[in-house]
């Protein structure tokens, strides 16, 4: 069960063979702010808020699933343990995914709203998964539907096709499924998910491309944005 705790999202942490890793304190950090974009609704079966203020994220990895248990234990300290052969993986990336990439140096809006917020929410980071796949299909799920739709069809696909969550996660959670798992779905299942065929079809294209989609975490993000745009199905809003 490999345990991450990182004084501080915005330097690389540092490895010692005898502990846990762990950066230098640059800032606080507020993982519920930047990990919150990536729950669709509360029923989300891939993440859960627990009552002591841990959030609860599983993830479909290069290396296997994950379950990872995140939680702020000081304003500049954030801690992790993680199971499942998924898990060096993801808290090796957990810096990016609690926005370490995300560089707001010269960021300085002249919009009065957005100059305000970034006033009061200063700490505020954008993550980065790295999981290109897991972040399109929710996204596909979305297109041309109300949420409440696309977060139940989410809900049941990922309850009836994903793998169950290692380790102690809460009941309810589940491992978003893979490529190959996307691929093989009848179309009655995306039916009874009131998936139309549609965006069905988008969805089985992109698993078809998954390993094409995971190298665009390595392009520029025009390179990646035309590239996504180029599938049968992906659009600006996309």
């Amino acid at each position: 069960m490999p345990m991450v705790t990182t004084p501080s999202i915005f330097r690389r942490p540092k490895r010692s063979a005898s502990g846990p890793a762990t950066s230098e304190p640059d800032g606080p950090a507020s993982p519920a702010l930047t990990l919150s974009p990536l729950r669709r609704g509360r029923g989300d079966p891939c993440f859960h808020d627990a009552p002591d203020g841990a959030i609860w994220r599983t993830s479909m990895m290069r290396s296997g699933p994950v379950t990872a248990r995140i939680i702020r234990s000081a304003p500049d300290t954030v801690d992790c343990e993680a199971w499942g052969s998924g898990a060096m993986e993801f808290t090796e990336t957990l810096p990016a995914l609690l926005g370490a990439d995300d560089d707001a140096s010269g960021f300085s809006p002249d919009e009065p709203t957005i100059a305000e917020l970034h006033r009061r929410v200063p700490h505020l980071r954008l993550g980065r998964t790295g999981r290109v796949l897991e972040a399109l299909i929710p996204a596909v799920l979305e297109q041309r539907v109300y949420g409440i739709d696309a977060r139940r069809a989410w809900r049941r696909l990922v309850t009836r096709f994903g793998a169950a969550a290692p380790g102690p996660a809460p009941a309810h959670m589940r491992v978003p499924p893979g490529a190959d798992v996307w691929r093989r779905i009848p179309s009655w299942e995306f039916h009874l998910a009131n998936v139309d065929p549609g965006r069905a079809r988008t969805i089985v294209g992109c698993a078809q491309r998954a390993d094409s989609l995971e190298r665009l975490c390595g392009r520029s993000p025009e390179q990646a944005r035309m590239a996504l745009m180029s599938l049968p199905g992906v659009g600006e809003w996309t």
